[in-house]
Protein backbone atom coordinates (compact mmCIF):
# COMPACT_ATOMS: atom_id res chain seq x y z
CA UNK A 1 0.00 0.00 0.00
CA UNK A 2 1.36 3.40 -1.01
CA UNK A 3 1.35 6.06 1.66
CA UNK A 4 -1.40 8.62 1.35
CA UNK A 5 -1.00 12.30 2.04
CA UNK A 6 -2.58 11.75 5.47
CA UNK A 7 -0.08 8.94 6.18
CA UNK A 8 2.83 11.22 5.29
CA UNK A 9 1.42 14.06 7.38
CA UNK A 10 1.20 11.69 10.37
CA UNK A 11 4.77 10.56 9.71
CA UNK A 12 6.02 14.15 9.61
CA UNK A 13 4.26 14.92 12.87
CA UNK A 14 6.95 12.68 14.43
CA UNK A 15 9.73 15.13 13.45
CA UNK A 16 10.49 16.87 16.76
CA UNK A 17 11.44 20.21 15.18
CA UNK A 18 8.14 20.28 13.31
CA UNK A 19 5.87 19.56 16.28
CA UNK A 20 2.80 21.77 15.93
CA UNK A 21 4.02 23.30 12.65
CA UNK A 22 1.65 23.91 9.79
CA UNK A 23 2.87 21.43 7.15
CA UNK A 24 1.57 21.63 3.60
CA UNK A 25 2.22 18.65 1.32
CA UNK A 26 2.20 18.32 -2.47
CA UNK A 27 3.16 15.21 -4.41
CA UNK A 28 6.49 15.31 -6.24
CA UNK A 29 6.11 13.04 -9.23
CA UNK A 30 8.78 10.96 -10.89
CA UNK A 31 9.98 8.56 -8.19
CA UNK A 32 10.68 4.97 -9.11
CA UNK A 33 11.13 3.24 -5.74
CA UNK A 34 9.94 6.08 -3.50
CA UNK A 35 6.83 8.16 -3.05
CA UNK A 36 8.07 11.73 -2.94
CA UNK A 37 6.45 14.78 -1.42
CA UNK A 38 7.30 18.45 -1.11
CA UNK A 39 6.59 19.54 2.45
CA UNK A 40 6.36 23.26 3.12
CA UNK A 41 7.19 23.83 6.77
CA UNK A 42 7.49 27.30 8.25
CA UNK A 43 8.04 28.74 4.77
CA UNK A 44 10.81 26.27 3.81
CA UNK A 45 10.37 23.54 1.23
CA UNK A 46 11.69 20.06 1.96
CA UNK A 47 11.55 16.83 -0.01
CA UNK A 48 10.22 13.81 1.87
CA UNK A 49 11.20 10.51 0.27
CA UNK A 50 9.09 7.65 1.57
CA UNK A 51 10.26 4.16 0.51
CA UNK A 52 7.92 2.18 -1.64
CA UNK A 53 6.51 -1.13 -0.53
CA UNK A 54 8.95 -4.03 -0.41
CA UNK A 55 11.85 -2.02 -1.83
CA UNK A 56 14.14 -4.16 0.31
CA UNK A 57 13.58 -6.82 -2.36
CA UNK A 58 15.53 -4.51 -4.68
CA UNK A 59 18.47 -4.62 -2.25
CA UNK A 60 17.97 -0.97 -1.32
CA UNK A 61 19.41 -0.41 2.13
CA UNK A 62 17.93 2.85 3.40
CA UNK A 63 20.63 3.36 6.06
CA UNK A 64 23.29 3.11 3.33
CA UNK A 65 21.29 5.52 1.22
CA UNK A 66 21.08 8.00 4.13
CA UNK A 67 24.83 7.72 4.72
CA UNK A 68 25.57 8.41 1.04
CA UNK A 69 23.10 11.33 0.94
CA UNK A 70 24.63 12.83 4.09
CA UNK A 71 28.14 12.49 2.63
CA UNK A 72 27.02 14.12 -0.64
CA UNK A 73 25.43 17.00 1.29
CA UNK A 74 28.56 17.47 3.43
CA UNK A 75 30.67 17.61 0.25
CA UNK A 76 28.36 20.14 -1.38
CA UNK A 77 27.29 17.80 -4.18
CA UNK A 78 23.84 16.91 -2.82
CA UNK A 79 20.96 18.67 -1.09
CA UNK A 80 21.23 19.36 2.63
CA UNK A 81 19.71 16.70 4.86
CA UNK A 82 16.88 18.14 6.95
CA UNK A 83 16.11 14.88 8.72
CA UNK A 84 16.02 11.12 8.63
CA UNK A 85 13.32 8.88 10.04
CA UNK A 86 15.28 5.61 10.12
CA UNK A 87 12.45 3.52 11.52
CA UNK A 88 10.61 3.96 8.21
CA UNK A 89 13.61 4.65 5.96
CA UNK A 90 12.47 8.17 5.18
CA UNK A 91 14.94 10.82 4.11
CA UNK A 92 14.05 14.51 4.31
CA UNK A 93 16.19 16.87 2.24
CA UNK A 94 16.31 20.46 1.17
CA UNK A 95 14.20 21.10 -1.93
CA UNK A 96 16.33 22.03 -4.94
CA UNK A 97 14.45 23.49 -7.87
CA UNK A 98 15.40 21.76 -11.09
CA UNK A 99 14.26 20.02 -14.22
CA UNK A 100 15.15 16.90 -16.16
CA UNK A 101 17.67 17.47 -18.90
CA UNK A 102 17.20 15.95 -22.30
CA UNK A 103 20.22 13.95 -23.51
CA UNK A 104 21.84 16.76 -25.52
CA UNK A 105 21.91 19.39 -22.72
CA UNK A 106 22.93 16.68 -20.24
CA UNK A 107 25.85 15.62 -22.43
CA UNK A 108 26.95 19.25 -22.55
CA UNK A 109 27.12 19.23 -18.73
CA UNK A 110 29.27 16.07 -18.35
CA UNK A 111 32.37 18.18 -17.70
CA UNK A 112 30.51 19.78 -14.76
CA UNK A 113 29.26 16.48 -13.39
CA UNK A 114 32.43 14.38 -13.49
CA UNK A 115 34.42 16.44 -10.92
CA UNK A 116 31.46 16.30 -8.52
CA UNK A 117 31.25 12.53 -8.80
CA UNK A 118 35.02 12.33 -8.40
CA UNK A 119 34.83 14.44 -5.21
CA UNK A 120 32.28 12.02 -3.78
CA UNK A 121 34.25 8.91 -4.77
CA UNK A 122 37.51 10.36 -3.44
CA UNK A 123 35.89 11.10 -0.06
CA UNK A 124 36.34 7.57 1.25
CA UNK A 125 34.39 4.36 1.62
CA UNK A 126 30.85 4.11 2.86
CA UNK A 127 29.90 1.51 5.46
CA UNK A 128 27.44 -0.20 3.15
CA UNK A 129 27.75 -1.44 -0.39
CA UNK A 130 25.52 -1.77 -3.42
CA UNK A 131 27.38 -4.24 -5.66
CA UNK A 132 25.38 -3.53 -8.81
CA UNK A 133 26.73 -6.49 -10.78
CA UNK A 134 25.72 -8.91 -8.00
CA UNK A 135 22.38 -7.16 -7.48
CA UNK A 136 21.42 -7.76 -11.11
CA UNK A 137 22.37 -11.43 -10.74
CA UNK A 138 20.40 -11.71 -7.48
CA UNK A 139 17.30 -10.17 -9.09
CA UNK A 140 17.47 -12.62 -11.99
CA UNK A 141 17.93 -15.54 -9.56
CA UNK A 142 15.02 -14.42 -7.38
CA UNK A 143 12.72 -13.80 -10.34
CA UNK A 144 13.52 -17.26 -11.76
CA UNK A 145 12.82 -18.83 -8.36
CA UNK A 146 9.34 -17.30 -8.56
CA UNK A 147 8.70 -18.64 -12.07
CA UNK A 148 9.81 -15.56 -14.02
CA UNK A 149 12.96 -16.42 -15.95
CA UNK A 150 14.87 -13.49 -17.43
CA UNK A 151 14.37 -12.62 -21.09
CA UNK A 152 16.75 -14.21 -23.61
CA UNK A 153 18.73 -10.97 -24.01
CA UNK A 154 19.60 -11.06 -20.30
CA UNK A 155 22.43 -13.56 -20.70
CA UNK A 156 24.11 -11.47 -23.42
CA UNK A 157 23.76 -8.35 -21.28
CA UNK A 158 25.04 -10.20 -18.23
CA UNK A 159 28.19 -11.10 -20.15
CA UNK A 160 28.60 -7.42 -21.04
CA UNK A 161 28.21 -6.60 -17.33
CA UNK A 162 30.99 -9.06 -16.51
CA UNK A 163 33.27 -7.35 -19.06
CA UNK A 164 32.48 -3.94 -17.57
CA UNK A 165 33.18 -5.21 -14.05
CA UNK A 166 36.49 -6.72 -15.19
CA UNK A 167 37.49 -3.46 -16.90
CA UNK A 168 36.81 -1.48 -13.72
CA UNK A 169 38.70 -4.04 -11.63
CA UNK A 170 41.70 -3.76 -13.96
CA UNK A 171 41.71 0.06 -13.72
CA UNK A 172 41.07 0.38 -10.00
CA UNK A 173 44.04 1.39 -7.94
CA UNK A 174 43.95 2.01 -4.21
CA UNK A 175 44.30 5.63 -3.10
CA UNK A 176 47.88 6.63 -2.37
CA UNK A 177 48.72 7.02 1.31
CA UNK A 178 49.38 10.60 2.21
Amino acid sequence: MRMTQDDVAALLAQVPAWAGANIRLHPLHGGITNTNWVAEVNGLQRVVRVPGERTELLCIDRSNEAEAATRAADLGVGPAIAGVLPEVGTLITEFVQGRHLDPHPFNQRIADVVPLLQRFHDSGSLRGQFPIHRVVEWHARDAAAHGAPPPAVFHRLLQQSVRIEQAFDALWQPAAAG
